[in-house]
């Protein structure tokens, strides 16, 4: 089944040929060089392949790159931000899959 896009909506393709948007959990397949530090008491100079993230922002639609908020701990609570193009992640859930709860 393949996934539907909006109107305007900008995508990119992920390392397993997956379609890859905005707000999309993902797992690094290589190690990243950390461009942010986030909420860490120190900035890592790299996070490594196999951490958690999310694809926050779509950076630049040509070369498929993402600010990505990486999750340094189990707990998802310190992270730090990388930049990483589609081929540097897979995509581990959807954002369609998550459920909206009305207020």
């Amino acid at each position: 089944m393949s996934r539907p896009t909006y109107d305007g909506e900008q995508t990119a393709v992920d390392a397993d040929g997956n379609m890859l948007r905005e707000w999309d959990s993902v797992v690094l397949v290589r190690a990243l060089a950390a461009t942010a530090q986030g909420n860490c008491e120190a900035m890592p100079k790299e996070i490594p392949a196999g951490t958690r993230a999310t694809a926050i922002t779509f950076l630049d639609p040509a070369r498929g790159l993402f600010d990505l908020e990486c999750y340094l701990d189990a707990a998802g609570d310190t992270y730090a931000f990388a930049h990483g193009a589609g081929a540097d992640v897979r995509v581990v859930e959807r954002i369609e899959d998550k459920k909206a709860v009305e207020i």
